[in-house]
C-alpha cells in the first residue's frame, strides 16, 4: 500500500530537485567513456576510470559510501545499517560514436531542445546511473525508511561485453535482488533470444579486394562501410550512388558509402551501411563472378533487419518480431567475415535459426556458411551440470536443515542475483532413498550465497557428490 503523503513529498522533492538532476545527467554524459579493452590502461582505458571516479566522487560528495573495485565497477551506497543490499546495476560505457562529422551537434556536449536532453548515453545509460543517484538522494534527504541499504553499481563495460560484470561477481558478494534501470519504463519482464553468430565465405575475394570492413561493435548498425581496391582493378566505379565517397589512397581506391546508425535492437531507424556498400560494388560493371557471389549474398543477408535472406523472419504475440543484422565486417586474408546479431522471439530457439540459415544456402545454391555461434542460455544451458562436494550439513530445529557445499555464488551467481531456480539430486548411490528437503548454501559466507532453496534430497551427507543441472550457461 503507497503511502500517499509520501508520495506527495517525494514528488515535490523531485520536482524542486529536477534541474540539478538534468544538471548531473549533462555532465556526466560530457565526458567520452568508450570502453577500450586493447588500451595500456587497463581494464578498459582511461575514459573509463574518468567517468567512474567523476560519478563516485558525487556519490562521495553527497554523502554516500562509495568503492572502485579495480575500476571494473564502482558503487554508491546509500548504509541504513541494513542487513541486506538492494542492488541498481547501470552503466557508464556508451557505444562509439562514429563519425564526430556526422552528428548535428557534438555528441558529449549535451544540449536541451524542444524538452528532450540530446547527448551520448544521456538514455543509454548515464540516465540509469543518475535516477537511482538521485532515488538515494531523495531517501537520504526526506529520511524515508528503509528495510535495505540501497547499493547503486556503475559498470564500465556494458556496450562491449560485460567482463566488468563478471569480473565483480566473481571476486565479491551480490545483493539479495536487484533493478537493472536499462529498459523502457515501466519495466521490462522478460529478454528477447539472443544469437550472435559470424558468417564466414569458405573462398576468397579476388586480388581486386585489398580490404573491406565496417562496423566497431555488434549491437549497432553501422553507419559507415569501406572497401579499398587494388589501384590496378578494372571494376567500373563510375554507377556508384552520389553519396558515397572515392579517394585515391596509398593503399589503393578507397570507397565509403554512409548509413545511419542505430540500436540493433531497433533497426528500423536506422540504415545498415554495409547493406549500401555490398550491393553497390555487386553491381558495377568488371566485377568478377565470385566477388559478386560473395557480395550478393551479404547484400540479401542485409535486405532487411528481420533474417528473412536466412529463412528464421518470425514473429510471436508474446514478444514480437525477430530482428536481425549483419553489423560487423572484417577480412581476414580475403575471406570475408559478417558478424549478426540476432533478438529472436521467445517462442522460437537458436537451433531453428542455424537450421534455417543452413536449409536457406542450400536453397541459394551456395556453400554453407562457417557458423560460429555464442552459445546462449537457451541453447548451452541444459548441456551443462556442476558438481560439487558436500561439506557439512546443519539443522536448525523448526526451521530448516542447511547443506554447505565447496562453490556458490562465485561460479553460479544467478540464484542470488535474481533467484533462478534449480533442480539438484545426489550423484553417487545410496544403499536406500530417504529424501529431506533441504537447502544448499555456498562457501562464501554471505546471506545471500544459497544455490538451491527447500529441496527434496536423498540423504545428503559429508563427501557426497551434489550435482546441479542446467548450468550451462553463466557458471563456467
Amino acid at each position: 500500500m503507497i503511502d500517499k503523503n509520501v508520495l506527495e513529498k517525494v514528488n515535490a522533492y523531485i520536482d524542486e530537485h529536477k534541474d540539478d538532476i538534468i544538471a548531473d545527467l549533462m555532465d556526466v554524459a560530457s565526458i567520452r567513456s568508450v570502453t577500450d579493452a586493447t588500451s595500456d590502461v587497463k581494464p578498459f582505458g582511461q575514459e573509463c576510470i574518468d567517468v567512474l571516479e567523476h560519478m563516485l566522487k558525487k556519490g562521495a560528495d553527497a554523502g554516500f559510501e562509495t568503492h572502485n573495485y579495480e575500476n571494473y565497477i564502482g558503487t554508491i551506497t546509500l548504509n541504513v545499517d541494513a542487513e541486506k543490499d538492494l542492488g541498481s546495476w547501470a552503466h557508464l560505457d556508451v557505444v562509439p560514436e562514429g563519425e564526430l562529422s556526422e552528428w548535428m551537434a557534438d555528441p558529449y556536449k549535451p544540449y536541451i531542445k524542444d524538452g528532450y536532453i540530446f547527448g551520448r548515453g544521456v538514455s543509454d545509460n548515464k540516465s540509469g546511473v543518475i535516477g537511482t543517484f538521485w532515488i538515494q538522494r531523495c531517501f537520504k534527504d526526506l529520511q524515508l525508511p528503509l528495510n535495505h541499504n540501497i547499493k547503486l553499481f556503475c559498470g564500465t563495460n556494458e556496450e562491449k561485453g560485460m567482463a566488468d560484470v563478471e569480473y565483480y561477481v566473481a571476486n565479491y558478494p551480490c545483493p539479495q535482488f536487484s533493478l537493472v534501470p536499462d529498459a523502457g519504463f515501466p519495466g521490462a519482464c522478460g529478454e528477447f533470444g539472443r544469437l550472435q553468430f559470424d558468417l564466414v565465405a569458405d573462398k576468397a575475394l579476388s586480388s581486386d579486394f585489398v580490404d573491406i570492413f565496417a562496423g566497431s561493435v555488434f549491437n549497432a548498425i553501422p553507419n559507415k562501410a569501406t572497401a579499398i581496391l587494388a589501384k590496378d582493378t578494372s571494376i567500373d566505379l563510375s554507377a556508384l550512388p552520389e553519396d558515397f565517397t572515392v579517394t585515391n589512397t596509398d593503399n589503393g581506391i578507397e570507397i565509403v558509402a554512409p548509413g545511419v546508425a542505430s540500436h540493433a535492437a531497433f533497426p528500423e531507424g536506422g540504415v545498415n551501411a554495409i547493406y549500401k556498400l555490398t550491393k553497390a560494388l555487386a553491381a558495377c560493371k568488371g566485377i568478377k563472378a565470385e566477388d559478386k557471389d560473395i557480395l550478393d549474398f551479404l547484400t540479401g543477408v542485409n535486405t532487411d533487419s528481420y533474417g528473412t535472406y536466412l529463412g528464421f523472419a518470425m514473429t510471436d504475440e508474446i514478444s514480437g518480431q525477430t530482428v536481425s543484422s549483419g553489423t560487423v565486417l572484417r577480412n581476414n586474408n580475403g575471406y570475408v567475415k559478417l558478424t549478426n546479431d540476432c533478438r529472436y522471439c521467445v517462442t522460437e530457439d537458436g537451433e531453428f535459426i542455424i537450421k534455417s540459415i543452413k536449409d536457406n544456402c542450400k536453397k541459394l545454391e551456395l556453400d554453407e556458411p562457417i557458423l560460429y555461434i555464442e552459445p546462449g542460455r537457451s541453447l548451452v544451458c541444459s548441456s551443462g551440470v556442476s558438481l560439487y562436494k558436500i561439506g557439512s550439513t546443519k539443522t536448525i530445529p523448526n526451521v530448516r536443515k542447511y547443506v554447505a557445499v565447496d562453490g556458490g555464488m562465485a561460479d553460479n551467481p544467478r540464484p542470488s542475483m535474481y533467484q533462478a531456480k534449480y533442480e539438484a539430486q545426489i550423484a553417487n548411490a545410496k544403499d536406500s532413498e530417504k529424501f529431506e528437503k533441504v537447502t544448499i548454501a555456498g562457501k562464501f559466507c554471505e546471506s545471500g550465497d544459497i544455490l538451491i532453496k527447500d529441496i527434496e534430497l536423498n540423504q545428503p551427507a559429508t563427501d557426497d557428490i551434489l550435482c546441479i543441472y542446467d548450468t550451462g550457461a553463466y557458471c563456467y
